[in-house]
Parts: structure tokens; C-alpha cells; sequence
């Protein structure tokens, strides 16, 4: 499964339908709070232990992606979850947004909208099975 983290709800769907046309499974999350609950969860099952890929969004309430993607990323160092990547997916495209998504431990950048073939590329390049 793929999670995609956005707060808004256009975003959400049509990230969504894009890879599950891919045939992929997703899992929606509307904060960075939720995300990461949703991943300590899932680190604790029994059959898959991550989520393949993180999309996570930068600008959302109750806790950003920034804030997220730090958290988990040292939740990865420590030990605690298991190596996955994520991969910001943003409006931002700037070079400074740009490059504190990668501060922040953020893997790649995939400007929104997200376009099919951009998105096939980063499935490509981080897609671990």
C-alpha cells in the first residue's frame, strides 16, 4: 500500500485514482498526526510492515509534512519504524520550498498537479517490492 497524506480532498482523489490505476492500494490521511499514527499501526502488523511509498503534503493543519516526514525520518534512525520513502507532494515550487522539503528528510519532490507520467517515474525510481 501507498499512503497519501493531504488535507485537501480534490488532492486526495485524484492522487488516489492515479495509483490505483496503477493497480497500487492507498491509504488516505488528512494531517501529519494521523499519517504517522497510521504508520506506527501498521509497523506493528503482523504482514506488511510499511507503507511502500509516503506522499506526503507540506502545508496541512494539526501537523504539517515538514513536522511529519522529521518525525518519522527519526522514528527510522532510532529504529522504531522500518525504511520507507517520502516523497513531498506539493504546490510549492520554489527553490526554497523546494530544497527544505530535502532538509527536512523528504526523499523526492513531485509538484502538483501531479501528472500520470512525473508520478510513474518517482513509482519507478522508490518502488521497492
Amino acid at each position: 500500500d501507498f499512503l497519501i497524506v493531504d488535507d485537501n480532498d480534490f488532492n486526495l482523489l485524484a492522487l488516489r485514482q492515479l495509483l490505483e490505476s496503477f493497480k497500487f492500494g492507498v491509504v488516505c490521511a488528512l494531517n501529519g498526526e494521523i499519517a504517522i499514527n497510521l504508520i506506527k499501526e501498521k509497523s506493528k502488523s503482523s504482514c506488511c510492515k510499511a507503507f511502500k511509498i509516503v506522499f506526503m503534503d507540506c502545508d496541512m493543519p494539526v501537523k504539517n509534512g515538514y513536522d511529519a516526514t522529521r518525525e518519522l525520518k527519526n522514528m527510522q534512525k532510532a529504529g522504531e519504524l522500518p525504511p520507507f520513502p517520502i516523497i513531498a507532494t506539493t504546490a510549492y515550487v520554489n527553490n526554497r520550498e523546494v530544497n527544505y522539503c530535502f532538509e527536512c528528510g523528504m526523499d523526492a519532490y513531485l509538484n502538483k498537479p501531479v501528472m500520470k507520467e512525473k508520478l510513474k517515474e518517482i513509482i519507478k525510481q522508490w518502488y521497492k517490492k
